[in-house]
């Protein structure tokens, strides 16, 4: 599922299960922009993750609970996977290049980047 379709449902699935009536005094489009920037941050996602798998309890039906609960968990495990490897790539300081090969050469590093904006 690509990330806006994804967002889209997370937005929904918060929407329905708003017990404090936030999403009453927030725009549609305010609303799915927040969750969009909750969605980049890799601690945030994490907490969602431990946050809805605890949801299960309050479900009767464990069918309602998979059908409802189940993709959104699936989506939030793949943007965290997502996050993981960016988190993982080497960057060279703020000029947008990420390392892909590197060599020590005595007290010489040298590398092979890549400029994926250009």
């Amino acid at each position: 599922m690509d990330k806006k379709a994804f967002v889209l449902q997370l937005y929904e699935f918060l929407k329905e299960s708003d017990t404090r009536g936030y999403f009453d005094k927030v725009s549609v489009a305010g609303a799915i922009a927040k969750v969009e920037n909750y969605l980049s941050d890799y601690q945030m996602v994490k907490k969602t993750i431990k946050d809805i798998e605890e949801i299960p309890d309050i479900f009767d039906d464990r069918g309602d609970y998979i059908a409802c609960v189940k993709p959104i968990i699936d989506g939030l495990y793949d943007i965290q996977a997502k996050l993981e490897a960016e988190q993982g790539k080497r960057m060279i300081a703020n000029i947008g290049y990420e390392v892909k090969y590197d060599v020590q050469i005595g007290d010489r590093e040298i590398v092979i980047a890549e400029n994926m904006k250009i």
